[in-house]
């Protein structure tokens, strides 16, 4: 790491962490009616955590109720997976399912054909719901790509946890401070750290994302933006001394543009499909991240992607978005 850059002090008060418990706590007395605003003065990073875990159950209702003997019976995932063949809903019922229920039913197809849903490209991914007409949107191309291999709410739910259990308690904390610090100097007037890197102002008031630029500025009032997605093998052995490399190493290849991180490690880092983000001034710029991405992270990688953002008939779309538009317009089109 470069000498000039000074990792960020701890804070007075230590930042209270995301409890993988404690959101299970409250997302059970969510789901038994309490308003999550009666938990109190509870961290915004608490909140995504909470609403992340119901909305995978809340997708379900017409579903039995998950039980503790279902998650039991998931407990070992893809392993019984690996000797059951699963019983599919018609192919004319496969047009009356959106979103997770669609999703579900695009692994069990996926199981039977011997395909690893978790091995395919997003655009891979969307050829394939698409070549068997199941809608599912973007909230399954932005999660992790094993999710896609779930076939029940209970299995993703219990391999969740495991994820997060599985996070050391020093790597979340290291990322529990940078996120303090990045967000801390994002309000001030110099959110430079570096020669050529800053913060985004951006950063101040997002619950979600630390904006960072490198050299130039993305282009304002683009109708498109060039992005590049980078998934990590493996989120444990990631840190942010590694991350500061990382933008040194975009700054130092000439790059242009941003680049965004997810704010909290557990609850947000370890369920995303996408933990880097580049938003590349041009489509070259893009270019120049990926193929430095490669070098930099090289065995680390699950996946280097690209997109582009646009807008469409006046609407600012993301890239999964636009790739969810084209799932739903392509099995209509089928359906007809």
């Amino acid at each position: 790491m470069s000498e000039n850059f000074q990792m960020p002090k701890p804070p007075a008060q230590e930042i209270e962490p995301v409890s993988g418990d404690k959101i299970s706590e409250y997302i059970e007395r969510a789901k038994a009616g309490e308003s999550v605003d009666s938990f109190g003065d509870i961290p915004e990073s608490w909140r995504a955590a909470i609403d992340d875990g119901l909305s995978v159950e809340q997708n379900f209702e017409n579903d039995e109720d998950i039980t503790p003997e279902m998650v039991s019976e998931n407990q070992s995932g893809h392993e019984q997976n690996e000797i059951e063949v699963f019983d599919l809903v018609s192919v004319e019922d496969r047009q009356g399912l959106l979103d997770w229920p669609a999703s579900y039913e695009l692994a069990k197809i996926a199981h039977n054909n011997g395909i690893d849903l978790s091995k395919l490209s997003r655009e891979q991914y969307v050829d394939y719901a698409i070549a068997n007409d199941l809608r599912i949107n973007d909230a399954q191309l932005r999660t992790a790509s094993w999710e896609r291999t779930g076939t029940s709410p209970a299995e993703i739910i219990e391999h969740r946890k495991k994820v997060r259990e599985a996070i050391p308690e020093k790597t979340r904390k290291e990322f529990d401070i940078f996120c303090f610090r990045m967000k801390e100097l994002a309000g001030k007037g110099d959110r430079s750290f570096q020669e050529d890197l800053r913060v985004r102002q951006g950063t101040k008031d997002s619950d979600s994302w630390l904006y960072f630029g490198i050299n130039e500025n993305i282009h304002k009032n683009k109708s498109e933006t060039h992005k590049g997605y980078l998934t990590l093998e493996n989120l444990n052995n990631f840190s942010p001394k590694q991350f500061v490399l990382f933008m040194e190493a975009l700054r130092d290849a000439g790059y242009n543009g941003g680049v965004k991180i997810f704010q909290d490690l557990e609850a947000q880092g370890a369920i995303l499909n996408d933990q880097i983000v580049m938003h590349g001034s041009t489509y070259e710029d893009v270019t120049i991240a990926n193929n430095v991405a490669d070098q930099f992270f090289g065995d680390e990688l699950a996946e280097i992607g690209r997109g582009k953002d646009e807008i469409i008939n006046g609407k600012s779309k993301s890239y999964s978005q636009i790739l969810s538009d084209k799932i739903q317009q392509e099995v209509n089109q089928k359906a007809v």
